[in-house]
């Protein structure tokens, strides 16, 4: 059974793809943040760099974004730019501790069938669509709708009905229009359009299918999603999905124990049915090694025995990238790929798997130390990064984060029943309390209660603590 959770109460907003009861995707965004990927902005060139054949662009963000002059539209005169010019520019990849953010000047606005390329003249179908008559009427319907604009059909799109690839076609080249009008409207520098959220690109990768079902623990997060889904033709009845239905903060504790896996994805051991590997950050890199555990079963380990335990732990491995959506380098450690014919077999598998579903990973191939090297494409941050800080303690592991432990207390304030539930919190938790004011008091009209709290020195500043008040 394939069924898709959303639960957006207090701060953090997740979205959960089940199959028969196991988590395969997860989506976490705070409900306050930044744009992510994909989103567009009217931006102003702050400096050219000759030397690096690029621009540093202000878009409104904690740090000036970095434009290669080669991925500006062609239509636009380079000698023209200088210090204060105004740009319509997408976000490539997001900004890292040690980097800014990395934009683009062609612009790409995605929908569920088709991709508009407004700065590009290439028009494409995807090569799965095979009648050659079917692709100039798909053909000569979008182009009608675009122009003279540049777009690439998807798989899906090529295969489902023209008239939809032509409405969004059509809807699409009027998002382009509004954006082209933000240069008269919007005063640089500002994001234009956010895009799509984490939570919508899961919905529409898994919505896709008519069995899906989908099940919000707030009603009006369906109300919100309304034109989300008309507008990317996502034949789902929302209104059968929340009839009855109330507000409920405790949907993942009660659904397939989606709390609980969830936690689960922060502990660095990952079982693998008697086997298990250690997956681990460092500096430059994630790190995993596999261990035959008890799989071996005391006795020297068969070639047969190695092999289902590897492969069991490459596709485990792809599987927690996605889920803790973890970006950069990993180097995974297999057990014993020491004949040149096993490292063949893993890299024949490897590439298998990752033609079923996983996006954004290149691997090469199985080194004669058996280590399995891949990359991950930086999607925004990922989970650990999210809900969890350094510890103040040690500096080497990590606690939850202060949103994170504000959100299980407004979450242990509901559960109480209690008309004023009072904490007492430490002074890191009472800042960001007040903060974030707007979206506690939302909560407590939400929910019908009073939250008080008092500040108690005793409690650690930097691991964010707080206590129920006595």
């Amino acid at each position: 059974m394939r069924e898709v959770y959303v639960d957006s109460h207090f701060l953090f907003k997740r979205t959960a793809f089940v199959e028969d009861g196991i988590l395969q995707a997860l989506a976490v965004e705070p409900l306050i943040a930044e744009p992510l990927e994909g989103a567009i902005f009217l931006g102003r060139i702050t400096a050219i760099v000759e030397s690096l054949d690029a621009a540093f662009v202000d878009l409104g963000l904690a740090q000036d974004a970095f434009l290669p002059l080669q991925d500006l539209p062609e239509r636009l005169d380079r000698k023209s730019l200088k210090n204060g010019s105004e740009l319509l520019v997408q976000l490539k990849a997001e900004g890292g501790r040690y980097k800014g953010p990395k934009i683009t000047g062609k612009i790409e606005i995605q929908g569920r069938y088709l991709v508009l390329m407004p700065e590009s003249k290439q028009k494409s179908i995807s090569r799965k669509l095979k009648d050659s008559v079917k692709r100039e009427i798909l053909m000569a319907q979008v182009d009608a709708a675009v122009g003279e604009l540049g777009y690439i059909v998807r798989t899906e799109g090529a295969l489902t009905q023209p008239e939809w690839v032509a409405e969004e076609a059509a809807r699409l080249r009027k998002d382009w229009d509004r954006l082209q009008r933000s240069y008269v409207t919007v005063r640089s520098p500002r994001c234009v359009d956010p895009g799509l959220s984490a939570s919508q690109k899961l919905l529409l990768k898994h919505l896709s299918t008519p069995d899906t079902a989908l099940v919000f623990s707030n009603p009006e997060d369906a109300f919100e999603m309304e034109d989300f889904m008309k507008n990317y033709n996502l034949q789902v009845d929302l209104a059968a999905s929340i009839k009855g239905k109330k507000r409920n903060p405790f949907l993942f504790e009660a659904a397939h124990q989606l709390e609980r896996q969830i936690q689960a994805l922060l502990d660095k051991k990952v079982e693998l049915g008697g086997a298990y590997m250690i997956l681990e950050a460092t500096e430059a890199f994630h790190a995993v090694d596999v261990n035959a555990g008890s799989a071996a079963g005391g006795a020297r380990q068969t070639i047969g025995i190695k092999k289902k335990i590897n492969q069991e732990a490459i596709l485990e491995c792809l599987r927690q990238l996605e889920l803790r959506n973890i970006g950069g380098m990993v180097m995974m450690d297999l057990i014993d790929a020491e004949s040149e014919a096993e490292r063949q077999f893993y890299n024949a598998f490897l590439k298998k798997t990752l033609q079923s579903g996983f996006s954004g990973i290149f691997a090469a191939e199985v080194s004669s130390l058996g280590v399995l090297s891949m990359t991950r494409r930086r999607m925004g941050s990922s989970l650990s990064e999210l809900i969890t800080a350094p510890c103040g303690c040690c500096g080497q592991g990590r606690v939850l984060s202060a949103p994170a432990q504000l959100d299980l207390m407004l979450k242990e304030a509901v559960r109480t029943g209690e008309r004023s539930p009072a904490f007492r919190v430490s002074s890191g938790l009472a800042k960001l309390i007040v903060t974030l004011e707007p979206l506690i008091a939302k909560a407590e009209r939400d929910f019908q209660f009073e939250l008080r709290w008092t500040l108690d020195e005793s409690l650690d500043f930097l691991s964010i603590q707080y206590k129920k008040a006595l």
